[in-house]
């Protein structure tokens, strides 16, 4: 897990709150208590608004896009 900052501004965070990036969840382990939480939250407030990503109906995470396209690879 890798946070990124740009002039002060948390780029992972900044994404997830419009709506343009998941929080990987499979990771948190490795975020501070309070990065897990901001991210968790403006994730949530993301899919609740349908921002970005969330405003397709049935968006598919990444993970699982590239597990399904390697088993179809195949």
């Amino acid at each position: 897990m890798c946070r990124i900052e740009v002039d002060g501004v948390d780029a992972n965070l900044a994404q997830l709150e419009a709506g343009m990036a998941w929080h990987y969840k499979a990771y948190t382990r490795e975020q501070s208590p309070a990065d897990r939480w901001r991210y968790a939250k403006a994730e949530d407030r993301a899919r609740q608004a349908r921002q970005g990503l969330w405003a397709d109906r049935a968006p598919v995470a990444p993970w699982d896009f590239r597990k399904a396209r390697k088993t179809s690879a195949r």
